[in-house]
């Protein structure tokens, strides 16, 4: 029987592992996965295989092969699945049902196999869109087939995966997320799933058959491993709440890694996994080749064992590390190079070439760039860079410099940027504590200008070196709350957002959150600080979760409940009028908005005239009581002029509200209107957010078999809705229906509502 296939691979790609073809069936697919067979060509015992090992993988520079783990190019050219010339290839005959179950029907040799197309993954986005197309039917029922294989494996096995495929970002076998093209999504799928369900069908084929392969195991994190070498992180792991971490399984993964013996595979969540696939371009495949060919022709099966595992084990991590150490050597060099072209540098760009750029040359005038351009001067992460790589400036640029650094007054904030940053293990950071002189002192040391006689005498009174003042820049605070555990925390809701609006409501400064990762680096676990310091109230509160953004959650909600049972609540509370009415504390255009919410009447159009760019004018108008109500407002920037219109119309508003007092219920009844959809149904949304129209708007998600759900939640005239949408294949479609299932729902029922 006379087999074809076609392969999907990268544009430059000569080294072709595996093709694969496809037919629909009644309940599902029928799949032929096609590998190579290098092993047919190459003796077990011949040196190119040694060398194989040893070199453990292909290596690649950007898109072209650096160095091949075959060292044999006749090898590499008559066994890559190239189209023009037949191939014999290891066949995996697999049928997968509709719902995305599969079965292994056969495993065998066959002899003859052509390729008929060698498509990239662009190509076949293209294919997929041309119905056309000869090839049309493969590129479609192959996307169908690998979207019902992805959600069947992660519901069966829970293993970590999604696809967006509006964004192109989906993940790996191993849980690590990557972004692709959108022309290329849909063929990464389809390569990245039909790779493992071959893989897994192998693995679990050579168990029946006690053959002995390599597997590729991925382990949970076994937290008791700290609790002799790292107490510390131990107590940190021991003290998290792992009901909740069992969904954040990512966290838990140790590296991949080969080895005789199975231990499964945590990331696919599948009980066993063995890769098959790649015997060109990674050894242990090519083994796993030697051994499903041997059994298979009744010929001598090949051993190996763990000692030669760990051994490509330690070469694969530390091809990843030099690959790593040289991505960041060059981000010096690229970001630099991106200076040069625009003349512009933004804050991660100049901390690239200060912190990694090999050359004075190019640091010092990065230096000087930020000096004349003011966009950098406000940012903590310039000026943490700056003290944390010390670099000594020509004479003249250093005054400047220390000039600029003394003027902007940033001192704290860099202060505690580069004790989180650094990972200083005090997140207990008292302002009260900050040696502003100590710190000067510090940064102009950093920069080339020496010291004073007197600060350094200073310094040597306090017993601390250089050294050690840089790694005591923490220090600890007063009046700490450490909330382990608070039981009104609610998943999803914005208590920063609420603690922002009290903040606003009272003339107060928002209080500032700082984070530190007590755990590991594969296995973080965030620490939250928030300071406080109000009407003499002040203090800390103290927080964890592996999810940065939870952690920074539960401070709020905790000081949240401090402002409530406190007497800080007779300051903050949002019904409170005792706060200053000063009008420099007033926003005269959420004022007027906070008004018009009030009496249930349309936020004012604002119409601009023709002002100048230094001049500009606007006119804000609104219907009350029948009546159109206009104010003029002009200014030099455009939210000026809107604070000028604002305040004027309020002065109107407020002697209609004098006359007949201030009590809603004695208004006239006025229409509540719903915008149009302009855009979309999202967009408009949020603009009636931005109208205060909806006093609160935020969004969840959930992935299901059928794809992405999502509840939009928001507060209408005093109403809380929760309306979730239908299952959408991305998160973005997900959110816009559930969006537009809101937008109706609003429409129908408090459209023209007194």
């Amino acid at each position: 029987m006379t087999h074809t296939m076609i392969t999907v691979d990268g544009s430059t790609s000569t080294d072709l592992d595996d093709g694969f073809s496809i037919a629909e069936t009644k309940d599902g697919w029928e799949l032929l996965i096609h590998i190579a067979t290098p092993a047919l060509k190459l003796p077990y015992s011949s040196n190119v295989v040694k060398k194989a090992e040893s070199r453990a993988v292909t290596q690649y520079s950007g898109k072209n092969i650096r160095q091949a783990m075959l060292d044999d190019d006749a090898v590499n050219d008559a066994c890559s699945l190239l189209p023009g010339t037949k191939h014999n290839t290891l066949c995996v005959n697999l049928h997968v049902s509709k719902d995305g179950a599969f079965n292994l029907q056969n495993v065998a040799l066959c002899e003859g196999v052509e390729n008929v197309a060698k498509l990239d993954y662009v190509g076949f986005g293209q294919v997929l869109k041309d119905d056309n197309s000869p090839l049309f039917n493969q590129a479609k029922w192959s996307t169908a087939c690998a979207r019902s294989l992805f959600y069947k494996r992660v519901d069966t096995h829970g293993g970590l995966a999604f696809i967006d495929e509006e964004t192109g970002s989906f993940t790996d076998e191993e849980g690590n997320v990557k972004v692709v093209s959108l022309r290329e999504i849909h063929a990464q799928i389809v390569v990245q799933e039909f790779m493992i369900m071959s893989n897994v069908a192998l693995t679990q084929w050579a168990i029946d058959n006690n053959l002995p392969i390599i597997y590729r195991n991925h382990e949970p994190l076994d937290v008791e491993s700290f609790k002799e070498s790292q107490p510390e992180m131990y107590k940190t792991y021991q003290a998290l709440d792992y009901d909740a971490l069992s969904k954040m399984k990512r966290s838990f993964f140790k590296p991949a890694m080969f080895g005789m013996t199975n231990k499964g595979h945590a990331g696919l969540g599948v009980p066993a996994y063995g890769t098959f696939s790649s015997p060109l371009r990674r050894f242990p495949d090519l083994f796993n080749s030697y051994v499903v060919l041997g059994f298979l022709q009744g010929n001598e099966i090949p051993t190996f064992n763990d000692a030669r595992c760990e051994n490509i084990n330690q070469t694969i991590a530390t091809m990843k590390k030099s690959r790593s150490e040289s991505m960041k050597d060059a981000a010096g060099h690229v970001a630099y190079q991106a200076f040069k072209k625009t003349g512009e540098l933004t804050p991660n760009q100049f901390t690239q070439v200060i912190k990694r750029h090999p050359g004075r040359g190019p640091r010092i005038a990065a230096v000087a760039h930020m000096v004349k351009n003011d966009k950098l001067h406000f940012s903590t992460q310039v000026w943490s860079v700056l003290i944390t790589h010390p670099l000594k400036l020509p004479k003249a640029l250093a005054k400047e410099v220390m000039a600029l650094f003394t003027s902007i007054k940033m001192g704290k904030a860099i202060h505690f940027h580069i004790c989180h940053t650094l990972g200083f293990h005090h997140p207990d950071i008292d302002a009260e504590d900050f040696d502003e002189k100590a710190f000067l002192a510090l940064f102009s040391d950093a920069i080339g200008i020496p010291i004073k006689k007197g600060n350094q005498d200073k310094e040597s009174g306090d017993g601390a070196s250089k050294g050690n003042e840089r790694a005591n820049m923490g220090v600890a605070v007063k009046n700490v709350e450490k909330h382990a555990s608070n039981d009104s925390f609610v998943p999803g809701v914005n208590y920063k957002g609420e603690v922002y609006e009290i903040c606003q409501k009272a003339g107060l400064t928002p209080p500032k959150v700082s984070f530190a990762n007590k755990g590991a680096d594969h296995f973080p676990v965030w620490e939250a600080t928030l300071l406080y310091s109000w009407a003499g109230v002040n203090g800390s509160i103290v927080d964890s979760d592996v999810v940065k953004k939870t952690a920074e959650a539960k401070v709020f909600c905790s000081l949240k409940a401090i402002m409530a049972s406190r007497a800080l609540q007779d300051v903050v509370s949002p019904n409170d009028n005792k706060h200053s009415s000063s009008s420099s504390n007033v926003n005269p255009k959420s004022a007027l908005f906070e008004w018009c919410q009030a009496h249930k009447v349309p936020v004012p159009d604002f119409v601009w005239g023709n002002g100048s760019s230094q001049n500009f004018s606007v006119t804000a108008s609104l219907v009350y009581k029948e009546k159109t109500c206009d104010a003029s407002g002009k200014g030099r920037t455009k939210k000026a002029a809107e604070r000028d219109a604002c305040l004027v119309l309020l002065n109107k508003l407020g002697q209609h509200v004098d006359t007949k007092g201030d009590d809603a219920s004695e208004l006239p009844s006025t229409n509540f209107c719903v915008p149009e959809i302009a855009t979309n149904a999202k967009a408009t949304l949020h603009e009636m957010k931005s109208k205060n129209l909806l006093s609160e708007l935020y969004f969840t998600m959930k992935q299901t078999s059928k794809g992405f759900e999502s509840t939009c939640v928001c507060v209408i005239m005093g109403d809380r809705l929760e309306i979730g949408g239908p299952a959408r294949p991305s998160k973005k479609a997900a959110e816009q229906a559930a969006s537009e299932m809101t937008y109706h729902t609003i429409k129908g029922t408090y459209d023209n509502r007194g």
